[in-house]
């Protein structure tokens, strides 16, 4: 596979879906497809090996959701389809909806004991820390 072999935990979507945030799933934010998934134990592995970033942007032909429709495929073509790295739609503080990955965080949970949600950026190859993002929804 080109050199990328991240490390992975199989789990399956019922178990994925009582890992993510409530507030996501409750409001029905949450869609999947498979029934089975690998979750990476390494998020900024995978954002660094995917090269998305090399792409370049084109103001509303090659914005953002473009980026991560790249990220996804490269995984899928890489025989990595059901690597669980989600296709995350956001609401910014300033009001602008905004495409992003992310990936379920195996290492910190929140008080609840869910996990928490890392976020990579497929434009710049990096991942961005949760500055009050709002209204996430997620594709699996």
């Amino acid at each position: 596979m080109w050199g990328f072999k991240p490390k992975t935990r199989a789990m399956s979507r019922t178990e994925v879906m009582t890992r993510l945030p409530r507030e996501i799933v409750d409001a029905g934010n949450a869609i999947s497809n498979d029934r089975f998934y690998e979750v990476p134990v390494d998020p900024q592995y995978i954002m660094k090996k995917v090269p998305s970033w090399k792409l370049t942007y084109i103001h509303d032909k090659h914005d953002c959701d473009d980026f991560v429709r790249d990220f996804r495929g490269w995984l899928s073509r890489k025989g990595f389809g059901s690597l669980l790295a989600m296709d995350t739609e956001l609401l910014l503080k300033n009001g602008v909806r905004h495409n992003l990955i992310s990936f379920i965080d195996l290492l910190n949970v929140d008080l609840d004991g869910k996990n928490k949600l890392v976020f990579g950026e497929p434009q710049t190859g990096l991942v961005v820390t949760n500055d009050g993002f709002q209204n996430i929804k997620l594709r699996l």
